[in-house]
Protein backbone atom coordinates (compact mmCIF):
# COMPACT_ATOMS: atom_id res chain seq x y z
CA UNK A 1 0.00 0.00 0.00
CA UNK A 2 2.46 2.04 0.88
CA UNK A 3 3.82 1.57 -2.79
CA UNK A 4 1.29 2.80 -4.14
CA UNK A 5 0.95 5.66 -2.40
CA UNK A 6 4.54 6.71 -2.39
CA UNK A 7 3.91 6.08 -6.76
CA UNK A 8 0.98 8.20 -6.71
CA UNK A 9 2.17 10.97 -4.89
CA UNK A 10 5.50 10.78 -7.12
CA UNK A 11 3.11 11.06 -10.50
CA UNK A 12 1.00 13.99 -8.96
CA UNK A 13 4.04 15.98 -8.42
CA UNK A 14 5.24 15.29 -11.85
CA UNK A 15 1.97 16.43 -13.19
CA UNK A 16 2.35 19.60 -10.70
CA UNK A 17 5.50 20.14 -12.46
CA UNK A 18 4.35 19.92 -15.59
CA UNK A 19 1.90 21.88 -14.90
CA UNK A 20 4.22 25.18 -13.94
CA UNK A 21 6.17 24.93 -17.01
CA UNK A 22 3.58 23.90 -19.50
CA UNK A 23 0.47 26.41 -18.79
CA UNK A 24 -3.12 26.01 -20.34
CA UNK A 25 -3.95 27.76 -23.38
CA UNK A 26 -6.43 30.78 -22.18
CA UNK A 27 -9.51 29.32 -23.89
CA UNK A 28 -9.26 26.52 -21.11
CA UNK A 29 -8.36 28.89 -18.55
CA UNK A 30 -11.62 30.68 -19.46
CA UNK A 31 -14.16 27.79 -19.18
CA UNK A 32 -12.22 26.35 -15.95
CA UNK A 33 -13.06 30.41 -14.70
CA UNK A 34 -16.65 30.14 -15.74
CA UNK A 35 -17.23 26.52 -14.33
CA UNK A 36 -15.83 27.95 -10.87
CA UNK A 37 -17.55 31.61 -10.68
CA UNK A 38 -20.61 30.89 -13.13
CA UNK A 39 -21.85 34.62 -11.88
CA UNK A 40 -18.43 36.69 -12.38
CA UNK A 41 -19.29 38.91 -14.80
CA UNK A 42 -15.47 38.76 -15.84
CA UNK A 43 -15.51 35.33 -16.69
CA UNK A 44 -18.55 35.43 -18.50
CA UNK A 45 -17.28 38.34 -20.59
CA UNK A 46 -14.19 36.89 -21.63
CA UNK A 47 -16.32 33.56 -22.54
CA UNK A 48 -18.02 35.51 -24.58
CA UNK A 49 -15.02 36.87 -26.10
CA UNK A 50 -13.50 33.66 -26.73
CA UNK A 51 -16.93 32.79 -28.25
CA UNK A 52 -16.87 35.65 -30.60
CA UNK A 53 -13.41 35.44 -31.56
CA UNK A 54 -13.83 33.70 -35.07
CA UNK A 55 -16.85 36.01 -36.04
CA UNK A 56 -14.41 38.31 -35.54
CA UNK A 57 -11.63 37.11 -37.42
CA UNK A 58 -13.92 36.83 -40.83
CA UNK A 59 -15.61 40.32 -40.30
CA UNK A 60 -11.90 41.62 -40.28
CA UNK A 61 -10.53 39.10 -43.01
CA UNK A 62 -14.02 40.52 -45.13
CA UNK A 63 -12.34 44.40 -44.56
CA UNK A 64 -9.09 43.31 -45.41
CA UNK A 65 -10.04 41.42 -49.21
CA UNK A 66 -12.47 44.68 -49.72
CA UNK A 67 -9.55 46.72 -49.11
CA UNK A 68 -7.44 44.59 -51.35
CA UNK A 69 -9.61 44.20 -53.79
CA UNK A 70 -10.24 48.43 -54.19
CA UNK A 71 -6.76 49.11 -54.39
CA UNK A 72 -2.89 46.87 -55.10
CA UNK A 73 -2.14 44.08 -52.64
CA UNK A 74 0.12 44.65 -50.60
CA UNK A 75 2.74 42.54 -49.11
CA UNK A 76 1.86 43.00 -45.45
CA UNK A 77 -2.24 42.97 -46.22
CA UNK A 78 -1.52 39.35 -47.51
CA UNK A 79 0.50 38.31 -44.40
CA UNK A 80 -2.21 39.65 -41.95
CA UNK A 81 -4.73 37.66 -44.42
CA UNK A 82 -2.88 34.26 -44.62
CA UNK A 83 -2.50 34.47 -40.40
CA UNK A 84 -6.23 35.53 -40.19
CA UNK A 85 -7.18 32.79 -42.29
CA UNK A 86 -4.59 30.38 -40.74
CA UNK A 87 -6.34 31.21 -37.15
CA UNK A 88 -9.96 29.91 -38.39
CA UNK A 89 -8.21 26.73 -39.93
CA UNK A 90 -8.55 27.52 -43.32
CA UNK A 91 -5.18 26.36 -43.95
CA UNK A 92 -5.48 26.11 -48.42
CA UNK A 93 -6.52 30.06 -48.41
CA UNK A 94 -3.89 31.20 -46.01
CA UNK A 95 -1.54 29.43 -48.22
CA UNK A 96 -2.77 30.78 -51.12
CA UNK A 97 -2.11 34.44 -49.42
CA UNK A 98 0.99 33.33 -48.66
CA UNK A 99 2.40 32.54 -51.60
CA UNK A 100 0.87 35.85 -53.43
CA UNK A 101 3.10 37.47 -50.21
CA UNK A 102 5.98 35.67 -51.50
CA UNK A 103 5.69 36.75 -55.07
CA UNK A 104 5.37 39.93 -54.41
CA UNK A 105 8.39 40.18 -52.00
CA UNK A 106 10.76 36.63 -51.94
CA UNK A 107 13.23 38.35 -49.92
CA UNK A 108 11.40 39.23 -46.53
CA UNK A 109 8.86 36.15 -46.76
CA UNK A 110 11.59 34.03 -47.02
CA UNK A 111 13.11 34.95 -43.99
CA UNK A 112 10.17 34.49 -41.83
CA UNK A 113 8.37 30.93 -40.88
CA UNK A 114 6.61 29.50 -42.90
CA UNK A 115 3.16 28.15 -41.95
CA UNK A 116 2.91 24.42 -39.96
CA UNK A 117 2.21 21.44 -42.31
CA UNK A 118 -0.97 19.61 -41.63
Amino acid sequence: MAKITRGLLIFLLMIEGLAAVWPLSEAVMTKNRLAAWPHSITARQAAEELANRPRQIKLEIEAWEKTMAETTETRNGLLRLAYLSWQIYKDDQARLFWERAFYLDPELVASLPRLPEL
